[in-house]
């Protein structure tokens, strides 16, 4: 396969929304380099990851929305090829094989050959566009995706890499509603607040909800809950600093949203008890207004435009998107109960939270809906309510596997990993939160 310039930008070539895309020869044939560079095995790959009944169906939560996801990734493929070709390739390629799908055996070196160079083309990339910004995001989703089938971690790093890019012009507001970066955006968004909730770091930036609200192919309307979730993420943040030992303290009052604190996976904070101080003035203030603002969120089920032109969902998709909302905010309470200041009760009401989202995610569960359910997170902060003793490992990795339609299977088995350390330590600390193991434990990252 002869190089392709990752630098190159190509002319936007819009995909009509519901054309056929099968096959691609003509559409391929207009950028020479990736026509002569593809084998006939790698245009297949591609086919597959626009193919609405290939890809495209893992990654959406119903039929509704396919055609749409389909149109953004060929729209995305045939605006910027030389940019996006190689991440598709090895995301492509892994999942295929991940999932035995009938696409031929692929080379596991060329898979990693091809991600390693999206992952090269990512870091260099400078944007100067709209399509550059989507190519961007596109090529981190990707990234993220082929992490989570293949590594199962460290995708903060990549979500981090691809969200830069963007903060200028998103910070600037001179980001337009460009619905080729949109989707790609809020999944990258959600990736990199999920592992930031994990890690107890802070999010590139705060997001903004867009007036009206819209329903996102991946997270329905639970997109209102960012902000709330990244203000989860400071105050979780500045509690992790403040219960270092003291021979670790330093200086961190010139930090900024998004910096990489290397030293944050290097250090542990010591689990006060409930006479030990943790708790500085004002703390319980911004626990307690936090708490009221997961309490008192509403979601809008404005859809989409475009979403209310071309697809009429159906009754079990907006039923599946409220649980799904429903979910997240029970996670955004649980995790703030698990920081907050220890109680009588404190144990009781997080378990009764854990067993109500638990209870929600078998809802979801038993519902005809195929493709990835984006409800792994909540899930998994659920599960570290449980005891050890009430689950079996066949029942909660059979479960998280199945909650990502099996292409986030590395990521999968490294939560169970860490949920069996966090329980294994728990019955030597009673007391002992998860999120202080984070760094000490198994790696792991949420699956999408």
């Amino acid at each position: 396969m002869s190089d392709l310039d990752d630098g190159a930008m190509s002319a936007c070539v819009p995909f009509p929304s519901g054309t056929c895309l099968f096959p691609l020869t003509e559409q391929i044939a207009q950028f020479p380099n990736i026509r002569h560079a593809l084998s006939g095995q790698e245009t297949r790959l591609i086919e597959f990851i626009l193919d609405q009944n290939g890809f495209v169906k893992f990654y959406v939560f119903g039929a509704s929305f396919r055609p749409e996801m389909q149109r953004v990734l060929a729209t995305q493929f045939l605006c910027t090829p030389e940019l996006v070709t190689m991440g598709y390739l090895g995301m492509g390629g892994t999942i295929a094989n991940s999932m035995g799908l009938l696409l031929g055996r692929h080379d596991d070196e060329t898979t990693l050959k091809n991600t390693g160079r999206a992952l090269r083309t990512l870091l260099r990339l400078v944007v100067s566009t709209a399509e550059g910004i989507a190519a961007a995001l596109n090529l981190g989703l990707t990234l993220i995706t082929f992490n989570q089938s293949r590594i199962g971690h460290h995708t903060l790093d990549i979500a981090r890499a691809a969200l830069r890019l963007v903060a200028p012009w998103y910070l600037n507001r001179r980001l337009t509603d460009y619905v080729e970066m949109d989707p790609n955006f809020l999944c990258t968004l959600f990736s990199e607040t999920f592992e930031c909730l994990c890690h107890r770091q802070i999010p590139t930036f705060r997001y903004r909800v867009p007036v009206p609200d819209r329903v996102d192919r991946y997270y329905g309307i639970s997109r209102s809950l960012l902000p709330v979730l990244y203000d989860i993420c400071v105050f979780s943040h500045s509690l992790k600093f403040r219960r270092r030992p003291k021979r670790h303290q330093q200086d961190h009052s010139s930090y900024t949203a998004g910096q990489d604190l290397a030293e944050d996976d290097n250090v542990e904070g010591t689990r006060g008890g409930p006479d030990e101080e943790k708790y500085q003035d004002g703390d319980c203030e911004t626990w307690a207004h936090l708490l009221a603002a997961v309490d008192e969120f509403l979601w809008t089920h404005k859809l989409h435009e475009q979403f209310e032109q071309s697809a009429a969902l159906s009754a079990s998709e907006f039923t599946y998107m409220g649980l799904q909302a429903w979910c997240y905010q029970a996670t955004a309470r649980l995790i703030l109960h698990q920081l907050g200041p220890p109680t009588a009760h404190s144990k009781c009401l997080r378990r009764a939270i854990a067993e109500s989202i638990l209870t929600k995610v078998q809802q979801i569960r038993q519902m005809e809906l195929y493709g990835s359910r984006y409800i792994l997170f909540a899930y998994f902060i659920a599960m570290t309510e449980m005891e050890r003793s009430e689950v079996t490992d066949d029942d909660v990795l059979g479960q998280m596997v199945e909650l990502t339609s099996g292409v986030a299977r590395a990521s999968c088995y490294n939560m169970k990993a860490f949920l069996d350390y966090f329980w294994s330590a728990r019955g030597q600390d009673p007391q002992g939160l998860w999120l202080d193991l984070v760094s000490s434990g198994p790696k792991f990252s949420i699956g999408l």
